[in-house]
């Protein structure tokens, strides 16, 4: 079906096909539309594609030639065939495009309230693509974006059983991510620009996975949701001088792999006021921010370890697991200081703990202290620990009398001497006539 001047439907409307040439107008209405093979917009005059009403095309759907004026109404358009393309123009929005298919995008496809992607169907982006603001993007199937993709000002859901993937970068722009059901989220790249809020769920991007100020005006990226960033994460204030990124940390972050704020002319502020614990687990950590280090709240090593690139400032620090190396870096931690049977603590530095300082080995499995220096404010005991060349003269004595090993070079660790073992034997012993 072609049509060549004007169209309003009174009834709804079944076709093989259907195309627009033109100048003339056509509207939809409120009925539907069954188009059992493609669905192509080539004309001048106006679109209107309908209200509250259904367009259901098995073909291929294309509006991309389209230059009068394009109106989505409040329409659904459902695209149900397999290995079918779609191909839009800017500034030319459907209102709903639900993929109940295999489609792939060859040109943009703005939407302008909600794409869907259903179950066990996916939509390709294989162009630059772009929906507009407040617009809603339902992923319970599959998006996979094989070049440069962008989400502006959207709110993006990934189902359980839905996926993110591809080879290509994913940035979404002033956009609300939501991957907190368990779906996946492997796309090579991902970007979060702007005012992002990340509502929680695992992310994992083999190349890059940033969150960036974008403009001039200061960004907040907000995360509002238990959040795991499964590959490295760079936060980057690079809209220009003087551009700043907030981070506000309400939920618990953990960091499978590297923390990296490398900004060090514009302002990257971490503001994590809420208390949400911090956890590395096979990390580097670097702070290159012209006021480094950023006090990151609390934090927690648990995994394989965390070695610092920089200074890290925290209110509390629990070692479970791993390896903490410092490499010559200063850490800082406001509160107190704990560390759990296994865990080790290796390379010179100062630590600086203003609440208590507490190692907890056990027979065994020893707390392992090597090289780095103590200042600390509060109570400090070690027990099961093995201690090397740390000088703890900048605070309070530790008290190591609990099965702790003096391997030398230590100043202010108070272990078991043999003296006083002797005195023990002496005082229990001898004086009682043994």
């Amino acid at each position: 079906m072609v049509v060549t001047g004007s169209l309003t439907l009174l009834t709804d409307m079944e076709c093989t096909s259907f195309a627009t040439s033109g100048t003339g107008a056509v509207d939809f209405g409120t009925f539907d539309v069954d188009c059992g093979g493609n669905f192509t917009l080539a004309s001048s005059g106006v679109v209107d594609l309908g209200e509250t009403n259904t367009v259901t095309i098995a073909g291929n759907l294309s509006w991309a030639s389209h230059t009068g004026t394009l109106t989505g109404g409040s329409s659904e358009v459902v695209m149900t065939g397999t290995s079918k393309t779609v191909a839009g123009v800017a500034a030319k929005a459907l209102y709903d495009l639900t993929i109940d298919g295999t489609v792939s995008a060859t040109e943009r496809i703005p939407v302008s309230n909600a794409l869907t992607i259903n179950a066990a169907k996916s939509l390709t982006l294989n162009i630059l693509f772009a929906a507009l603001d407040n617009s809603t993007i339902q992923i319970d199937g599959s998006l996979i974006c094989s070049s440069l993709s962008i989400a502006a000002g959207c709110a993006i859901t990934v189902a359980a059983a839905g996926s993110v993937t591809g080879a290509g970068l994913l940035t979404c722009t002033d956009c609300s991510v939501d991957n907190s059901a368990g779906g996946t989220w492997d796309v090579v790249g991902t970007a979060f620009q702007g005012d992002t809020t990340i509502a929680g769920g695992t992310f994992s991007c083999a190349t890059i996975m940033s969150i960036q100020q974008s403009g001039s005006d200061p960004n907040t990226c907000q995360i509002t949701g238990a959040t795991t960033f499964a590959e490295d994460l760079l936060i980057d204030a690079d809209g220009g001088t003087g551009a700043t990124i907030t981070v506000d940390v309400d939920a618990p972050l953990t960091f499978n792999k590297n923390l990296d704020i490398t900004e060090p002319t514009n302002t990257v502020v971490w503001d994590n006021a809420s208390g949400s614990l911090i956890k590395f687990v096979n990390s580097t950590y670097n702070d290159a921010t012209a006021a480094e280090p950023q006090n990151l709240g609390p934090v927690a090593v648990d995994g394989t370890g965390l070695t610092l690139a920089s200074g890290m400032a925290c209110t509390t620090f629990t070692g479970t697991s791993g390896t903490l190396a410092t490499a010559g870096e200063a850490v800082t931690a406001t509160g107190n200081f704990a560390a759990a049977a296994n865990f080790a603590v290796t390379g010179a530095g100062l630590v600086t703990v203003g609440g208590t300082f507490d190692l907890n080995g056990t027979d065994g499995n020893p707390v392992t202290w090597t090289d780095a220096d103590l200042a600390v404010t509060g109570a400090a005991t070690a027990h099961w620990t093995v201690v090397t060349d740390s000088d703890a003269s900048g605070g309070t004595q530790i008290d190591a009398t609990d099965n702790c090993t003096n391997i030398g070079t230590n100043d202010n660790w108070k272990f078991v001497s043999f003296l006083s073992c002797w005195a023990d034997y002496v005082t229990t012993y001898i004086g009682m006539g043994a």
